[in-house]
């Protein structure tokens, strides 16, 4: 004797099917309100290089107490990245 499993495909169009317990027109409103969700505008090179350069001065200011010469070099680093992706800081 065997037993042959079949699985649905897991994939659906819209979220409404995920809430089975909820009446159709409400799974569907709650679907509607997340249709139209756009990702939002990727950054440009200048713009993501001083987000990366920013996260980095972060990073230094934690260190700058207990160990000023690698923040130091991480500032210069943050810096250097800044000028060579064309940023007006």
């Amino acid at each position: 004797m065997s037993t042959t499993l079949t699985y649905a495909s897991a994939r659906h169009d819209s979220a409404a099917w995920r809430l089975p317990g909820l009446p159709l027109a409400i799974r569907q409103r709650f679907a509607s309100l997340f249709a139209g969700r756009q990702a939002p505008a990727p950054l440009s090179r200048t713009e993501q290089a001083q987000r990366e350069a920013e996260h980095v001065r972060q990073i230094a200011d934690k260190l700058f107490k207990t160990d000023p010469a690698c923040a130091s070099d991480l500032y210069a680093a943050a810096n250097r990245h800044e000028v060579e992706n064309g940023c007006d800081r």
